[in-house]
């Protein structure tokens, strides 16, 4: 079947909006069958960032059928040498070459102007047509993200993968260890957890949390920026404000300065019995851990029951997830613990210290589940 590959314009979304709510899209991918037209013009308001391409099939008048979509979303920051991938096509033309035809050219594109190192998709597994498709062109499984989303009433996995580019020397995907308990370092001075405070953050805690964001231990532990410089004014007036989205931020501090910081953003749609957390706390052997006279572990445990509680006795989210780097293994002790497994690792997912970093997906499933 002869397909024309081009740029998605403003006119097609009538188009896909029709097709994107039939029961065999929904089945494989993370729309609602309340999928509105507004929301759809929405995904393509970055076009510097985004790569939008659709399948058009040849009409007797010229213009033909919108048979597929294909998207590639460059990510930012520390990430921008990674792009995410979507990918749909009507179910009218499944197994007509369409979703090939619209993976090859945008992908021919992004290596041709973008040149990412990494391009990230996530696939049901029961999803064979899309799997087949995926391996063809270099797609690797990662991992698997347990009851990742809701399907037709039910919970359902999700497959984690990646293809990587400008490798030299690629290995395949390395396994996921087992997190092993370490002993408590209790012989180190540090002060008890009934020192630290956890609460939310107030608008008199930005001067601290400047310095605590611009510490480089955190920065490197983390996805934040170095430049620019963390703005006091914007953090105390943001703190002052409501919130756009429904973050939930618990901060510890020792003496009054900020030593961890923890944020649990629910989903949307699909996703909304899920959770993530950024947990964002300088490691034990830093420079801040040993002037603030802290126990890092410490202050990660409570920040880890705080916003755990908040998921399971408040929100009732059935899964929480947080992405850690693939060395920060006095961490892993903790998130065992607290119930936590490892289920994907994300190959060179971030940048740090000038190199490329593997990140490790850690899920939870609510106690009974």
């Amino acid at each position: 079947m002869e397909v024309k590959v081009r740029p998605l314009r403003d006119g097609d979304i009538v188009e896909l909006h029709r097709w994107m709510r039939h029961p065999k899209v929904l089945w494989g991918t993370l729309q609602l069958p309340s999928l509105q037209i507004g929301w759809m013009r929405r995904w393509f308001r970055e076009p510097r960032n985004t790569i939008a391409l659709v399948g058009e099939l040849p009409g007797k008048r010229g213009s033909g059928a919108v048979a597929g979509m294909v998207i590639l979303r460059r990510l930012s920051g520390r990430q921008t040498h990674v792009a995410g991938a979507f990918i749909a096509v009507d179910p009218r033309y499944h197994g007509k070459g369409v979703g090939t035809e619209l993976m090859e050219a945008a992908l021919d594109l992004a290596e041709r102007y973008w040149r990412p190192l990494r391009v990230e998709l996530g696939v049901y597994p029961d999803n064979v047509a899309a799997l087949r498709l995926y391996r063809r062109f270099g797609f690797q499984e990662e991992g698997r993200r347990v009851h990742f989303a809701i399907r037709d009433g039910t919970y359902v996995d999700e497959l984690s993968m990646a293809r990587l580019c400008h490798v030299p020397d690629l290995q395949e995907p390395t396994a996921l260890s087992e997190a092993r308990p370490t002993p408590h370092d209790g012989e180190r001075g540090s002060r008890d957890i009934e020192e630290i405070e956890i609460r939310p953050p107030l608008p008199r805690d930005a001067p601290a949390l400047v310095r605590f964001y611009s510490d480089p231990a955190v920065v490197r532990d983390s996805l934040l920026m170095p430049l620019p410089p963390p703005d006091e004014e914007k953090i105390a007036a943001d703190l002052e404000t409501i919130p756009k989205s429904p973050t939930h931020v618990f901060l510890a501090l020792s003496r009054g300065k900020v030593c961890g910081e923890i944020r649990l953003e629910p989903g949307k749609g699909r996703l909304r019995h899920s959770g993530k957390l950024t947990l964002t706390v300088p490691p034990p052997e830093s420079g801040l851990a040993s002037a603030l006279g802290v126990k890092m572990e410490a202050v990660a445990r409570a920040l880890l029951t705080a916003a755990l509680g908040l998921a399971d006795r408040w929100l009732l989210l059935h899964r929480v997830e947080v992405e850690t780097y693939a060395d920060q293994a006095w961490l892993f002790p903790l998130l065992a613990e607290c119930g936590f497994r490892q289920e994907v690792r994300k190959r060179l997912a971030a940048l740090r210290d000038g190199a490329f970093a593997d990140r490790i997906v850690w899920g939870r499933l609510a106690v009974g589940s």
